[in-house]
């Protein structure tokens, strides 16, 4: 995938049109400016009969111009020109939300997911639909967590990342997604931004791994024990991060069932937004 390789070329944000979703908007347009990446916002409506008003969408020209990317008064077709950037909307009618934006994203091609997600909901096993959405799209994925602060200022479009805290483990490996962390730092950062390797375990058996030749950011590495949800949301908050990176994989084991899963379970408790890179 190209994501992997660099740049974000197609990017799907899914909304309902709350708080959150207008937060995760602003974060997918800051990462599609930055990429000159195609943006498509999905709505999904459960009741068929309803009339969807348009203006319920996101206002991209507002948006832009408020930010200062485009002139007052421009047309859509201006966006375009200037900013390199498509934006499609559209409006699927579906009872389930999971299984409409699964089969937008089997029909589309995307590198990147970017959507709203509840924070400490009363949840125990059964994940919310954001989370099943990025597991069954298998899409890497920016969550903006209800409640938590984010990387980029809705009024002005400024970004805001400086400290990241990079979840590391044997299994799996974070070495497959470590160029697409230096682009996502690099799409949202300001000035000397770092990235914290977190290790649960050992200090002595801390993962290896070849940092990329990146001058901008500082790399740091540090172990806690515990449970490693609750150890990464704790360093998080500790270190006063911007934004949680977790590498995932498809396999489960019968603890995660249990209990949830530790990307379901630092959702639930992170401090600011959490970035997904699923591996095989």
């Amino acid at each position: 995938m190209s994501f992997y390789q660099g740049r974000a070329y197609s990017i799907l944000h899914p909304t309902d049109f709350s708080q959150t979703s207008e937060i995760a908007f602003a974060h997918a347009l800051a990462i599609a400016i930055k990429n000159k990446a195609d943006l498509t916002i999905l709505h999904v409506e459960g009741d068929k009969y309803k009339e969807i008003d348009w203006h319920e969408f996101p206002a991209i020209r507002e948006t832009l111009e408020r930010w200062g990317k485009m002139e007052p008064g421009s047309q859509r077709r201006d966006i375009s020109a200037k900013l390199g950037i498509q934006v499609d909307k559209r409006i699927a009618i579906d009872a389930n939300p999971v299984h409409a934006v699964v089969e937008l994203s089997n029909a589309d091609s995307f590198d990147l997911l970017v959507m709203g997600t509840s924070g400490t909901n009363n949840y125990f096993i059964e994940p919310p639909s954001s989370l099943k959405i990025s597991q069954q799209t298998r899409l890497p994925t920016l969550f903006i967590v209800e409640g938590a602060r984010s990387c980029v200022d809705i009024a002005t479009g400024q970004t805001s990342l400086r400290k990241v805290v990079l979840a590391v483990d044997h299994q799996p490996n974070a070495r497959p997604g470590l160029a697409r962390v230096c682009t996502m730092v690099h799409n949202l950062a300001i000035d000397n931004p770092e990235v914290h390797l977190l290790y649960v375990g050992n200090e002595n058996q801390f993962p290896e791994i070849d940092l990329p030749q990146d001058g901008e950011i500082t790399w740091t590495k540090a172990t806690r024990k515990g449970t490693p949800s609750t150890e990464i949301t704790s360093y998080a908050k500790e270190v006063d991060a911007d934004l949680i990176v977790m590498v995932t994989s498809g396999k489960r084991s019968l603890w995660d069932m249990l209990t949830g899963s530790t990307v379901q379970n630092v959702l639930k408790h992170a401090p600011c937004p959490v970035f997904t890179l699923p591996v095989e």
